[in-house]
């Protein structure tokens, strides 16, 4: 169990770290293609591995969007209170300069 959850937690750290670098449109896709890849999965090589499939391939993807989306909104957030903070430096120079 202790390997088990040590192998989860260095994957979550590699999600973190790899995700910072993505574009959305890239996280979107991955999981995008990556949910239609169970159709053609689960057709020709049968149910059983149509689940082994989403629950071997479709979670850890699921995870890495989870951990990106999250990175997403930081960055957004993060960019957003810079914008808020030039836009106040802004307005307190225009009045100092009268």
């Amino acid at each position: 169990m202790f390997q088990l959850s040590a192998y989860l937690s260095r994957y979550h750290h590699w999600c973190k770290t790899c995700s910072k670098d993505w574009r959305l449109w890239q996280i979107v896709a991955l999981y995008f293609f990556g949910f239609l890849g169970i159709f053609p999965v689960a057709k020709y090589l049968g149910g059983s591995m149509g689940v082994a499939y989403f629950l071997f391939f479709i979670g850890p993807v699921q995870h890495f969007v989870f951990v990106a989306a999250d990175n997403w909104v930081k960055r957004l957030e993060r960019e957003d209170e810079q914008f808020k903070q030039l836009k106040k430096t802004q307005k307190l120079l225009k009045g100092f300069r009268r």
